[in-house]
């Protein structure tokens, strides 16, 4: 058989391998490029010409796996790409979060398949000209580890700010050789993380994907497979705040149903998050990022977990709970799958309940803080999780979560001391093993994310004048 079968046929195992792994399919005019990225690949290896083992190495070896994504998924893009849609954020996005929460909120962006990064650059230098850029989190992912480390770098050719009007633009960029970069102030308002969109590790608050107001995942869906699709879409959803924001590519397939309010604008097709549940459940009125103190001014009581004194409790607590009705979700895994199923609002509802019948579960406790954080409640999610810490205090995700959660509310030295706690409790379990309550993420990986955040917060402070 030649060379040229062989990998050919390699090609259709490796392109089976990928699907799996990442939901991107190989439609036949793709082929080719996955057949480019596997020679490319043996040539940086050993050069041995043996498609068969090099496909074995692809399942075997991580190296091999990640140098293979590199070759198949680094794209070419630029500042400003589809211009209506950042005049769509400036419009309409940015004008809606301010009429929901007042003047200066606080925007949590999320670039999804950001490539070298100049789509999340420009949404910073959009919220940086309308001033809500010092308080803003911006995140964004990709599969590619070279096209991470050029959006970290921040250094770009200046055909890549084609199309636009470079005075404009002047103050973000600093000129250099060859190009230009992005100014310190923008790239340290970013942060870029490694993350597939087909596994099931978002949202979560363990790498900033909860309580979303606008993802862009531009120009990613035409790449996935159907089933890959469905699952990306209803995971973005979990992660959008309601009213939230998401914005694809218009060659990316219509989302049909998703759960979402499909928007016809001079933009294109826009989707949003519904209001409506969240609205009927707190009187027509939407929280703001302290919703507990905002419903308080207004004379009502957010719903949380009840107030309990811990020492009080009676010895005979566990016989006086009361019995649920049986439709009534009362486990931690029967609340996730009515919100996957619902959404938040019901789920949180829920859970307060089953918290009334059984106070002492931490799984609870820390499952209503993840949901008061999707429904924007950050300090009803802040209650939740230090009550989860009081009843464990080696709870490691929940450290974390209360870290992050303390970093958004500008609380910087009680984040400082969460997430030095997560990584304390998370380094008492083997490295290779999952965190309790923390769906599978490994304790290793909460250390070193939890190291990170102290890192970057390290590095913020110096940074100020």
């Amino acid at each position: 058989m030649s060379d040229s079968r062989r990998f050919r046929e390699a090609a259709e195992r490796a392109a089976a391998y990928v699907a799996e792994r990442t939901g991107l399919a190989f439609a036949p005019h793709r082929e080719a490029e996955l057949l480019r990225g596997l020679r490319q690949l043996d040539e940086q290896l050993d050069g041995a010409a043996d498609p068969e083992r090099l496909v074995q190495r692809l399942e075997s070896d991580p190296e091999s796996w990640e140098r293979l994504l590199d070759q198949i998924t680094v794209g070419e893009t630029y500042f400003f790409r589809e211009p209506q849609h950042f005049e769509f954020v400036r419009r309409e996005v940015l004008p809606a979060m301010v009429a929901e929460r007042g003047p200066g909120p606080s925007l949590r962006v999320w670039s999804a398949g950001c490539a070298s990064g100049e789509e999340l650059y420009s949404l910073a230098i959009v919220l940086h000209q309308h001033g809500f850029l010092s308080k803003a989190y911006l995140l964004g992912t990709d599969l590619s580890r070279v096209a991470l480390s050029r959006a970290r770098e921040g250094h770009y050719r200046s055909w890549s700010l084609r199309g636009t009007d470079p005075s404009a633009l002047a103050p973000c960029f600093v000129s250099e050789a060859g190009g230009v970069r992005v100014s310190d102030e923008l790239r340290r308002s970013v942060r870029f993380e490694k993350l597939n969109l087909a596994e099931p590790v978002y949202p979560s608050p363990t790498n900033g994907t909860v309580a979303l107001d606008l993802i862009f995942c531009r120009n990613v869906f035409i790449y996935l497979n159907a089933e890959t699709i469905r699952q990306v879409a209803a995971r973005f959803s979990r992660a959008l705040r309601p009213g939230g924001y998401l914005i694809l590519g218009p060659s990316d397939p219509l989302l049909t149903e998703s759960g979402f309010d499909v928007l016809t604008t001079p933009a294109g097709i826009v989707y949003r998050k519904p209001l409506s549940d969240l609205a009927v459940d707190l009187g027509g009125r939407i929280p703001e990022p302290k919703a507990a103190s905002a419903l308080e001014r207004n004379g009502s009581t957010p719903r949380a977990a009840p107030v309990v004194s811990w020492h009080q409790l009676p010895d005979d607590f566990a016989a006086a709970e009361s019995l649920p009705e049986p439709s009534e979700p009362t486990s931690a895994d029967e609340i996730r799958e009515l919100e996957s199923r619902d959404g938040a609002v019901p789920a949180e509802r829920a859970c307060s309940r089953a918290l009334e019948r059984a106070p002492l579960s931490v799984e609870l406790h820390y499952l209503q803080g993840i949901l008061l954080l999707e429904l924007g409640d950050t300090e009803g999610a802040v209650s939740a999780m230090r009550r989860a810490l009081y009843l464990d205090a080696d709870l490691a995700i929940a450290h974390f979560t209360l870290g992050a959660l303390l970093s958004k509310a500008g609380d910087r030295r009680g984040a400082e001391r969460a997430f030095r706690n997560a990584e304390r409790c998370a380094r008492k379990t083997p490295s290779q093993e999952p965190l309790p309550l923390s769906d599978g993420l490994l304790a290793g990986g909460i250390a070193r994310a939890a190291e990170r955040e102290l890192t970057l917060m390290a590095d913020a402070a110096r940074s100020r004048p």
